[in-house]
């Protein structure tokens, strides 16, 4: 079982190294930016 759980751990960790090089999809931009701000406080269009 345990055996089982780091397999998959360890294979996770290759899946991320193998897509650090790749741009991400745009639905984890949410994870990036703060919720319930607008844009211009999020620095890209400070005019």
């Amino acid at each position: 079982m345990a055996d089982n759980f780091l397999e998959r751990q360890y294979a996770a960790y290759e899946e991320r190294k193998r897509n650090l090089g790749k741009p991400r999809p745009k639905s984890s931009v949410k994870f990036y930016t703060r919720p319930g701000k607008p844009k211009e406080e999020n620095g890209e269009q400070k005019a």
